[in-house]
């Protein structure tokens, strides 16, 4: 999961250590609407998939990405 923490990280300004499965726009005030597009693109991009809508909107947290990436035949563990 180091690409994707490594993602987070960057652009939400958290230690990489303090990145897990229940982050979350609720406990981490810099994942925000802008910060959650610029997530979104870089995953995307990192990742080589794309999201519709309807799956942008059901992320709740860190957890939800990866089985996102998953679901898409992306590895997480890269």
């Amino acid at each position: 999961m180091s690409r994707l923490t490594k993602i987070f990280s960057a652009v939400l300004g958290v230690d990489e250590a303090k990145i897990g499965p229940e982050l979350s726009p609720e406990n981490t005030s810099s994942w925000d609407s802008l910060n959650a597009i610029i997530l979104v693109s870089e995953v995307e991009k990192a990742f080589n998939i794309e999201f519709n809508y309807d799956e942008v909107m059901s992320v709740k947290n860190f957890s939800d990405v990866i089985s996102l990436i998953v679901s898409k035949g992306g590895d997480t563990n890269a």
